[in-house]
């Protein structure tokens, strides 16, 4: 599930909303309210997106920690604000952002918006990549084919949507219920269902390529080509 850091200057606030996403399976990397401590957690924690509250101080200092957050390490930020302005529109309207949120706000609303930026975030990190290298074949993820020199190497769905979900989240250990997520969505299957998707995957593109963490998960050893 995606990691999550929080830029509150309300501890009640923070401590509501760490506990309303944790409900829903996020993980809450950080909880902090000034600009260094933020600059800190991102460096420490790289989450996928920052809740931030604009007025951190009386500078909005909020908007500082959205851009640095997003120039430095590639972070981005829903903003969060209890007021309104003209002013700080057009300061927010120089900066990128992936949603922009009145204080108090709906639960729902929140939780509707950041499932909204995360896809966002998703989908330009995947967009990114094109040719993903795996030992000697090369994996297109435009197209969902691997090749082995110029040759097409025939594979299953499965094996396909395996190599595609771990290709996306290279080098990165995912667990057993993450990839059971992707690759097979709703339907009901065992971890020896994975396990033998696993071995079939394995047997094409070799057995040092997927990476056993004991009872974690998987990750899949590549070289992203673009």
């Amino acid at each position: 599930m995606a990691k999550i850091l929080i830029v509150e200057h309300e501890a009640m606030t923070a401590f509501r909303l760490k506990r309303y996403l944790e409900k829903f399976g996020y993980s809450i990397v950080a909880s902090v309210h000034n600009y260094k401590d933020a600059m800190t957690a991102v460096y420490k924690n790289r989450p996928d997106l920052i809740i931030c509250d604009i007025e951190i101080d009386e500078d909005n200092t909020g908007l500082q920690i959205a851009q640095d957050a997003e120039d430095k390490f590639g972070v981005g930020s829903l903003l969060l604000s209890e007021k309104y302005s003209d002013e700080m529109i057009e300061e927010a309207q120089k900066i990128h952002f992936y949603g922009f949120i009145m204080k108090p706000y709906r639960e729902e609303e929140l939780l509707a918006t950041l499932k909204l930026a995360l896809h966002q975030i998703e989908q330009k990190r995947i967009n990114a990549i094109r040719f993903v290298d795996i030992g000697s074949y090369t994996f297109d993820k435009k197209k969902k084919k691997l090749y082995n020199a110029e040759d097409e190497i025939s594979l299953s769905i499965k094996v396909t949507k395996l190599i595609d979900y771990l290709t996306s989240n290279l080098n990165e250990i995912k667990s057993y219920a993450e990839i059971l997520n992707d690759v097979y969505e709703d339907d009901e299957v065992s971890l020896d269902t994975l396990r033998h998707l696993i071995k079939r995957t394995k047997t094409i593109l070799g057995k040092e390529s997927i990476i056993a963490s004991r009872n974690i998960g998987y990750s899949l050893r590549g070289r992203v080509v673009k």
